[in-house]
């Protein structure tokens, strides 16, 4: 009997394909992919409320050897709200599945 199904939220139920792309021209990676995976892993004490977004641009930048005085100030809280959006076709599924547990 399945008891829990669990889901992905970056890039399964939360689109953040226009995040990703403003990341991208901001930081200008030689391997966007590889950059990517690396903001993922570097995010999450931020999503943790561990750390400042302050620091983690501080700390990301330096990992990567970007200058963090180049990076737009808020850059993650006030950006993620206006460039994701919910998957609302993964939501509909979710709820079906929740019907059926």
């Amino acid at each position: 009997m399945i008891k829990a199904i669990l889901f992905d939220s970056g890039g399964v139920v939360i689109n953040h394909k226009l995040l990703v792309k403003k990341l991208i021209k901001i930081f200008k990676p030689e391997n966007k992919e590889k950059f990517w995976n690396h903001v993922n892993i570097a995010v999450i004490p931020l999503c943790k409320n561990k750390i400042s977004e302050e620091l983690f641009w501080k700390n990301f930048a330096k990992t990567i050897g970007k200058n963090p005085d180049q990076i737009p100030k808020n850059l993650w809280i006030e950006d993620y709200e206006k460039l994701t959006e919910i998957n609302t076709a993964v939501i509909d599924l979710i709820k079906r599945l929740k019907q059926n547990l």
